[in-house]
């Protein structure tokens, strides 16, 4: 890989040819390990009869259709079932016991955890399972398997304070030099919950209870960490139930009036006492020659180029972490453009749990590509008109060009907080 996402955990990047594509999400993970899977069983049944055969490549078939809509006329509407299977259910499965919820407040979230899931694709009767350990601010790991013992998983993702690292079917495929990341498979609904809420993306719905704990209910439009929250239609829709501090128990995703997906959590630890050793980095990090990432640690005191924006002192609150000079190569030309190191700056901030990060450069040649699809517009300080993007593990102000550099700023707090810590950024001028 070449260009790869620093920060926020989404974003674009190059593969080996060169080609640009966009960073793979959960629900693409979820997706590649079902489709290898078939295609591996499929492989072992060709030596069959061929009935059987036409059986296989039948399955597949479905698999890849996922659902077969029959369009039955009734009472002059239409009706929308499975093949070959009943009408669907399309609700959650944790027991309910409230058919509307009160305002939720998101109290003591867990400073590290460990989730165990069980997800059923649509098209394929078997399920995989996914495991989330979290220990924030900085460390997570994920990996889906086909049993829960994750002895054999088939994707493995670590992502430390410095490095990302990436495997398939136990085979080290990336390790990169990172800055500091939004996790993108942890998320922070203590810090945007409300926002989401008044933004229009959730709406509150019912309270249920699953392996002992309580959740809301709530809907939105996409799979949770899809890369962008997007607002529920009356056929394209995720149900999912989070508990009161803050852990998803369960999702349901519905795609034109079926069930796609169910993601059901099995089991849940809560602060598991986790170590360095349970986020393994296993093989060396990619060379910047290479297509790698060089970051490079720099004085806090230092003012690296000219204009840059920062802090008189640290926002009230957070202590000023680090500051670092990160460099990717895109080593490969291509109709997006020739060759060429990007350079960015990397200002962190730590609270806690929390994080606080600052990324600038030329406007143009930002590493990290954020979706502002879906961006609510508004207005940064001194920065001047900038996007908003409220998310799952985070939100982030995006502004493109101010004195010809671009500035990201990810938190782990509320937008309304976000955007007053970002307004009091002012320029400076590099000395000598």
């Amino acid at each position: 890989m070449i260009y790869r996402s620093l920060s926020r955990g989404e974003g674009t990047f190059m593969n080996a040819a060169g080609k640009s594509r966009p960073n793979a999400t959960r629900s693409d993970r979820r997706q590649a390990v079902v489709r290898r899977r078939r295609e591996q069983e499929y492989a072992t049944r060709r030596a069959h009869a061929t009935e059987s055969r036409r059986r296989v490549r039948r399955r597949r078939l479905l698999a890849g259709v996922g659902i077969v809509v029959a369009l039955l006329l009734v009472g002059g509407g239409v009706a929308l079932v499975l093949h070959e299977r009943n009408k669907p259910d399309l609700a959650l499965k944790a027991s309910k016991i409230a058919s509307k919820a009160k305002e939720q407040k998101i109290v003591s979230p867990p400073l590290a955890y460990h989730v165990t899931y069980r997800v059923q694709t649509a098209g394929d009767d078997n399920p995989i399972y996914e495991d989330v350990i979290v220990r924030r601010p900085f460390d997570m790991r994920y990996r889906l398997s086909n049993d829960a013992t994750f002895a054999k998983p088939l994707y493995d993702l670590v992502i430390t304070k410095n490095n990302r690292t990436e495997r398939n079917d136990g085979v080290p495929e990336t390790a990169e030099n990172a800055t500091p990341v939004l996790l993108s498979y942890g998320t922070r609904f203590d810090a945007t919950l409300s926002d989401l809420i008044s933004n229009g993306f959730f709406v509150r719905r019912e309270r249920r209870k699953l392996l002992d704990t309580e959740c809301t209910v709530y809907r939105t439009g996409s799979f949770i960490e899809a890369g962008k929250v997007v607002k529920a239609t009356d056929t394209q829709h995720t149900d999912i139930c989070i508990s009161d501090d803050g852990l998803m128990l369960e999702e349901v995703n519905v795609a034109s009036g079926a069930v796609s997906l169910r993601v059901t959590a099995t089991e849940i630890v809560r602060e598991p006492g986790l170590a360095d050793t349970d986020f393994p980095v296993t093989t060396d990090a990619a060379t910047l020659t290479a297509g790698g990432v060089q970051v490079v640690d720099l004085p806090r005191s230092s003012v690296p180029t000219t204009p840059y924006w920062q802090w008189a002192a640290a926002p009230e609150g957070w202590t000023f972490s680090s500051r670092q000079r990160v460099e990717v190569t895109k080593v490969v030309s291509d109709s997006t453009g020739p060759a060429a190191t990007k350079v960015s700056w990397v200002d962190l901030y730590t609270r806690g749990a929390d994080v606080l990060i600052v990324r600038q450069g030329a406007a143009g040649a930002e590493p990290v590509s954020v979706d502002t699809t879906n961006a609510i517009d508004t207005t940064v300080g001194d920065l001047g008109a900038a996007k908003l993007v409220v998310d799952t593990i985070g939100n982030t102000v995006v502004v493109s060009d101010v004195n010809g550099r671009f500035i990201q700023l990810f938190a782990t707090t509320s937008a309304s907080d976000l955007i007053t810590v970002a307004g009091s950024l002012k320029v400076t001028t590099a000395s000598g």
